[in-house]
């Protein structure tokens, strides 16, 4: 492979690795030169730290700046409830078997697992507050939580991760709206807060002047929205047939609009994650110093999923069900006598580990975002 840095104002970035494929620009960000600052904006609670954990961990335990927006609850439909409706503890499709709804235990476990790679100079626990941001609708301001841990701010959306009524999720609903068909709405899991595009695109663009206003070394990491459908203006792809997950690629538009809906923001190097299929197909790992950390983490976020009492729990030796992936396998943890949650930590999950695949964008512009920006 050939590498090139990629440069801001004249600060060498992630340096992009050429991949000998038809993707123009196609590569991946060498973990050894972090970037300064970050942003990561990802649709599910463990969507960065499994599919983008090389980057993730490398800015991390750098000791940089994190900035992650966790837009969907990822409550897989079940909303805040204790327990889904209609469903007893003994259905696989429950999640909410406990006290905890399912997405709340799912926040949790992510940030237990982000723990892990935070430098331990750092005092725990998390603070947890909210922002105002706003106000967008009848005067009444957005308050999102937000988590602080050390180098690391999190701020959690908490859109409902749900295919609607009309078999769209929640986020593509939102991308569609158009001028001619009125603007869509949407709650949050909770019912506090409500978006449509432009004031979930302005929150973006606010979270990242807020903590970012005059950073010249700024990268933003976010998935490739051209994975879903040609109406995204795909890029050329390693497997012409492959697509990815719906609410990523929903996200990764959602971002890309709100940057290019102020100038300035050009200022930031985008890096753009090609998707779970393409790192999946990858034959081995590219960044095999992450693994490691990579899978300690995960594994801090499955087992404190499995100490809330929300999902079921398997045992070493137990016969398991691959749950969304329709696979069934015996369940062997790395860490002994650890449970599990149904469908995650199964081979096709893990064999993310190490595994990512990136292309990006340099940046452009005065790299200043200031008070207007």
């Amino acid at each position: 492979m050939n590498s090139s840095p990629i440069t801001c104002k004249g600060h060498p970035m992630k340096k992009m690795l050429a991949l000998a494929t038809s993707v123009t620009l196609a590569g991946m960000f060498a973990a050894a030169n972090p970037a300064s600052a970050a942003v990561f904006v990802v649709a599910h609670p463990d969507d960065d730290i499994l599919m983008m954990g090389a980057n993730l961990l490398t800015d991390i335990k750098g000791n940089y700046k994190t900035v992650i927006i966790v837009v969907t609850a990822g409550d897989a439909a079940n909303g805040a409830a204790p327990m889904a409706p209609g469903y007893t503890a003994d259905i696989a499709t429950s999640f909410n078997t406990g006290t905890t709804p399912y997405y709340r235990a799912r926040l949790n476990a992510r940030l237990n697992a982000l723990a892990t790679w935070i430098p331990a100079s750092y005092p725990r626990p998390w603070q947890i507050t909210t922002e105002a941001f706003g106000p967008y609708f009848g005067g009444v301001p957005t308050y999102v939580e937000k988590a602080t841990l050390g180098n690391v701010i999190e701020y959690h959306i908490n859109l409902p991760d749900q295919f609607e009524g009309n078999q769209y999720t929640t986020i593509e609903n939102l991308n569609n709206t158009s001028g001619a068909t009125g603007d869509y709405y949407a709650y949050d899991v909770t019912g506090k807060n409500v978006y449509n595009i432009h004031s979930l695109r302005e929150i973006v663009r606010q979270i990242i002047k807020r903590n970012f206003p005059s950073e010249p070394n700024l990268v933003i990491n976010y998935q490739e929205p051209a994975w879903r459908n040609a109406s995204y203006q795909p890029v050329p792809r390693m497997d012409p047939s492959a697509t990815d997950h719906i609410d990523h690629t929903a996200v990764g538009k959602m971002v890309k609009d709100a940057i290019a809906g102020v100038p300035a923001y050009y200022c930031m190097t985008e890096a753009i994650y090609y998707g779970y299929v393409q790192a999946a197909n990858l034959p081995s790992p590219n960044f095999p110093n992450a693994i490691n950390d990579q899978r300690l983490g995960y594994e801090a976020l499955h087992q404190t999923l499995s100490t809330q009492g929300n999902i079921i729990p398997f045992h070493p030796g137990d016969a398991v069900s691959g749950g969304t992936w329709g696979t069934t396998q015996v369940y062997s943890p790395t860490i002994t006598g650890q449970q599990r949650q149904r469908g995650a930590m199964d081979a096709f999950h893990t064999s993310f580990y190490g595994k990512q695949i990136w292309y990006g964008i340099p940046s452009t512009g005065p790299c200043n975002l200031g008070v207007n920006g």
